[in-house]
């Protein structure tokens, strides 16, 4: 058995049907993809080969031992031996067809490397073998939720085998059982403190260039509001599939109530009672857990935007600090100034007096705005409390409707058993839909809590950029020592990136560049090539460049006070200078980072240069 021909055939049917569309009749096979279609392409292989899909399962141990060249000759055979459709061969042609497809190997190769592995192989089967719960089998509904999945971009391979992603939001769960009293279940106390991302990939911002904040910012907003879009089509059940197993529930029901109401009319009424009690319940329960969903993620909101407040906060103060104490060594030069330096002197202790006023004033209203973030986050909170405990009764209803049910349904079985298939059918029709609702929602929300929490770290991110440079734009403005604004943090990460050097002479610029981008995590090239062109760009002056030059702050320095430079401390010396300077440092000039103990580092590691005779700039690493 060739799955190609099967596949064949079905895109050559749908081609049939899709042309008589005059927009798509220029249509051709290679413009369609059978995971456009999962479930056309589902109801085709079950129509054409009379197939209950539900029974098509392969044992995964028994791919697991397969090369991936063996399960190509186990799905495609000997040429010819086509007429019998074995479960196994056909399952495992899926498969295969997926180890082949594009879309599919960009999800299975885990590491990129361009091949799948037998680790990648395994993790991909165990993946695609949990899909109906079952983790023992791969079946068909396996397969064609996989293509649905991957088709909506959600499908990820699992890490590990047993390893469980938490969910933040909502904890879901499913309840069911063959009573059919299945559903979504709040197991657990929602986080209101913070909400963590499952899968603790969050991006280090800070070694990010703004422009890549502010992308991962936009894209985390829009994947969280499609995230808040399944959900809500999840609880609705309009979301992919859930209309047709609605359907298959419908009926079930109707063949199980038509054959109760003959043998019982009282009984099939009764039924019709607990059955329209427990949709009303289940309506209200889903309700109830879109809205705490909605506040779950108002609480996170709120959080953040106090820790926003906070931080801002912070910062005033930081600088008023920094200004307090530029103002007393102002105070301090002016007591043992000489007559003519005094004005100058004066005139800058009015504007850092006038700064300390304006500053103050800042933090007044930053401290306000800070209980009224603080106040807001309590609220919601709170909000969220009620919304839980309200969650909690709605699905204690749903369950005791569900156990009534389960009750009666035991009286008409005992007093019908003729008529217990036709209940099982029905019952197993809605425990299938409450399990798929509950995982769908479950992946929802994992998303959700994930790219909330990408949304949150980006913002802290852009705030934390925004403060420092206020702080920076304040100290510069007032013409202060900018010594002041050191980042010993900062300039500490700068001295271990640049201990390990290249280990050479005459490629200083190289040296420094590599220490920069691995201290900042930034992958740039340099403009220029030679160290004295350095200057600008630590100024900001290169366009394209501005990125790293916002980590740095120029200060000026006395050449007998370079040994002293705190660590992180960037010289550039200009090209030229004396004899005692090589032929190459007089054509490129020099460049280095201070270690902090009198050495400096560029390619290799000596002690800091002085007296090379041109003009040396000093920057300092800031926050």
């Amino acid at each position: 058995m060739n799955i190609e021909n099967i596949k064949s055939k079905f895109i050559a049917q749908l081609l049939e049907e899709l042309k008589s569309d005059p927009k798509k009749e220029d249509l051709t096979a290679e413009d369609i993809s059978i995971f456009d279609y999962a479930d056309e392409f589902k109801e085709f292989v079950a129509d054409e080969y009379n197939i209950d899909e539900s029974e098509l399962t392969t044992d995964i141990t028994d791919i697991l031992s397969m090369e991936l060249d063996e399960l190509g000759q186990f799905v495609y055979g000997e040429e010819g031996n086509e007429e019998d459709v074995d479960s196994k061969n056909l399952i495992t042609g899926f498969l295969n067809s997926f180890l082949e497809d594009e879309k599919m190997r960009d999800e299975i190769d885990a590491d990129g490397d361009g091949n799948i592995s037998d680790e990648e192989k395994a993790n991909f089967l165990n993946t695609v073998g949990s899909m109906d719960k079952d983790d023992e089998s791969i079946s068909l509904d396996d397969l064609f939720k996989t293509m649905k999945k991957a088709d909506n971009d959600k499908f990820k391979i699992k890490e590990t085998e047993d390893k469980d992603t938490p969910t933040e939001v909502g904890n879901t769960g499913s309840s069911g059982g063959s009573s059919g009293g299945g559903g979504l279940s709040n197991t657990g106390t929602t986080n209101t403190q913070k909400t963590e991302n499952p899968t603790s990939d969050i991006p280090d911002f800070s070694k990010m260039t703004q422009k890549e904040v502010e992308d991962s910012l936009t894209t985390a907003e829009e994947d969280l509001a499609s995230g808040k879009e399944i959900a809500s089509a999840v609880l609705d059940g309009t979301f992919p599939g859930m209309e047709e197993m609605q359907a298959k529930i419908d009926e079930a029901y109707k063949n199980y109530q038509d054959e109760l109401k003959v043998l019982d009319e009282d009984m099939a009424k009764e039924l019709d009672e607990h059955i329209e009690n427990i949709e009303k319940e289940e309506e209200a329960r889903n309700d109830k857990i879109q809205e705490t969903l909605d506040q779950t993620l108002a609480v996170s909101d709120a959080e953040a935007s106090y820790n926003e407040c906070v931080d801002t906060t912070n910062s005033l103060k930081e600088t008023l600090s920094s200004l307090e104490s530029s103002l007393a060594s102002l105070e301090g030069a002016l007591a043992g100034a000489e007559e003519e330096e005094k004005a100058g002197i004066q005139a800058q202790i009015a504007a850092v007096q006038a700064q300390i006023a304006a500053t103050q004033e800042q933090i007044t209203a930053a401290e306000q705005a800070e209980e009224e973030a603080k106040t807001a986050w309590d609220e919601a909170q709170e909000k969220l409390e009620v919304l839980n405990e309200e969650l909690t009764k709605a699905e204690e209803a749903v369950t005791k409707a569900n156990e009534a049910k389960t009750e009666f349904e035991k009286q008409i079985s005992e007093k019908y058993p003729e008529i217990q298939e036709l209940q099982t059918n029905y019952n197993n029709s809605k425990t299938e839909y409450d399990k798929f609702q509950a995982e769908e929602l479950s992946t929802a929300i994992d998303f959700i809590n994930k790219n909330q929490t990408i949304k949150n770290a980006a913002k802290a991110e852009l705030t934390s950029r925004k403060n420092a440079e206020n702080d920076k734009a304040t100290i510069k403005e007032l013409g202060l020592d900018p010594m002041a604004m050191y980042d010993e943090e900062a300039g500490q990460r700068l001295k271990e990136a640049a201990l390990t050097t290249r280990g050479t002479t005459g490629l200083c610029l190289a040296g420094v560049h590599e220490s920069l981008m691995e201290a900042y995590g930034l992958n740039f090239s340099l403009p220029f090539g030679s160290a004295y062109m350095a200057t600008e760009y630590l100024r900001g002056n290169v366009e394209g460049y501005e990125e790293i030059a916002q980590h740095f702050q120029e200060v000026e320095v006395s050449e007998e006070d370079l040994s002293s430079l705190p660590a992180g401390a960037i010289v550039v010396w200009d090209k030229g200078g004396n004899s005692s300077v090589s032929s190459a440092g007089k054509e490129h000039g020099h460049i280095s980072i201070a270690l902090g103990d009198g050495r400096e580092s560029s390619d290799h590691i000596q002690n800091q240069i002085t007296g090379r005779g041109v003009k040396f700039y000093v920057f300092i690493p800031t926050s």
